[in-house]
């Protein structure tokens, strides 16, 4: 009779140990786990993935993410599923470049007209080049470009444009493929004209690239002289 009394309250300790860790481990990971507030579910990661978003968006309607975060195809699919949308967690940032902005859109199989309207709110006081061909627009994009404006090209044919447009006197033209390419093409060559392929760039990602782009100064490293004009 006593050997069954201790082990049923063996068994209660048991269970109650039991409890108390499985409580530590769970309200750890609250600790641990980005910040969700109401519908609004904020990550903090640079690349987000399905397994940061799975199982966490029952009651969500907007995911922020760190400004230049990185969302895997999967974690967009699982986005979708549930009609929740991206929101930066990044401010807008005022550019420190008084040159005004030229822009152009361009022998490309995406869409002209929603493009269009994603550079056009984020561009203050611009310039539209209107050209079908690839070679005209970069006449006209250059000529603005050389007078001392900031260049910002749509376009499938990223190889060509930037051949064709780093043949002119003055014109640093690179590839925007990311925020850190955009930051590095400013900082290592001073680049005043930045060639975008659309295709597959989501609103969002389009946002990011040219907030990025018209922020900072164009300075040609000294170290290049005036080899790069």
């Amino acid at each position: 009779m006593a050997a069954a009394t201790n082990n049923s309250i063996r068994r209660v300790d048991v269970e109650r140990v039991v409890r108390q860790v499985l409580a530590g481990m769970r309200s750890g990971a609250a600790s641990a786990a980005p910040a969700a507030s109401g519908s609004e579910l904020r990550l903090t990661k640079k690349v987000v993935s399905l397994a940061d978003v799975e199982g966490r968006l029952h009651d969500v309607t907007q995911v922020v993410v760190a400004g230049g975060a990185v969302l895997t195809p999967a974690a967009r699919d699982e986005l979708k599923k549930y009609a929740v949308t991206i929101a930066s967690a990044v401010p807008v940032v005022a550019s420190d470049s008084s040159a005004p902005l030229c822009a152009c859109v361009v022998e490309t199989t995406c869409d002209a007209r929603p493009l269009e309207a994603v550079v056009s709110s984020e561009m203050k006081d611009g310039h539209w080049v209107r050209d079908s061909s690839l070679p005209g627009a970069l006449e006209a994009m250059c000529s603005r470009v050389g007078d001392g404006s900031l260049g910002v090209l749509l376009t499938g044919e990223t190889a060509a444009a930037l051949c064709l447009a780093n043949r002119r006197r003055g014109i640093r033209a690179a590839l925007g493929s990311s925020v850190a390419s955009i930051e590095t093409a400013i900082a290592s060559i001073g680049a005043n004209l930045l060639i975008i392929d659309p295709a597959g760039q989501s609103a969002f990602v389009l946002r990011q690239l040219l907030r990025t782009w018209t922020r900072g100064r164009r300075d040609v490293p000294a170290r290049y002289g005036d080899r790069l004009d």
